[in-house]
Parts: C-alpha cells; sequence; structure tokens
C-alpha cells in the first residue's frame, strides 16, 4: 500500500511537516472498511502531525476490498506516511 502526502495538505504548512515521518497501524474489514481508530506507533511528539496523520488514514476509507480468495475477516497493516 503505498500513499503519497502533498506539503501543506489539510493547510499544515510544509515547514511543520517536512522531513516528518509517522507510522501507524489501523485494521481493515474485508470489506476495505476501517475498524476503530488508525494507532500511532512511531510517536513524533507532535499532535498535528500525528493527527494529519490519522486523519489520511480515515479519509482514505473505505480501501478496496479484499481478492475473494482470501479469508480474513479483517486484516491489521501498518504504513508509514513521509511528509
Amino acid at each position: 500500500m503505498s500513499l503519497s502526502v502533498t506539503s501543506g495538505w489539510m493547510g499544515i504548512s510544509k515547514s511543520k511537516t517536512e522531513g516528518r515521518k509517522v507510522t501507524l497501524q489501523f485494521v481493515l474489514s474485508r470489506k476495505g472498511d476501517l475498524i476503530g481508530d488508525p494507532k500511532i506507533i512511531s510517536p513524533q511528539g507532535d499532535d498535528v502531525v500525528e493527527g494529519v496523520a490519522k486523519d489520511i488514514i480515515r479519509k482514505s476509507s473505505p480501501f478496496l476490498p479484499f481478492p475473494e480468495t482470501k479469508e480474513a475477516e479483517n486484516e491489521t497493516y501498518e504504513i508509514s506516511l513521509y511528509f
């Protein structure tokens, strides 16, 4: 899974986010719906940047459904977002 974040997303200045990496964990249902809230697993110590990272995942939902050959009802993913 790959996401690209443009600077200035959601009105956050480039100087505030530039060079940041935030790693999150989240769970998707087999239909591609987000289950629960994304969890920050590599904190940056900046609530604004971490909030933007969580919003990116929330606003990306729903994701594509799982292939029919995948039997799991849900799946946990980990993703790093680079600003």
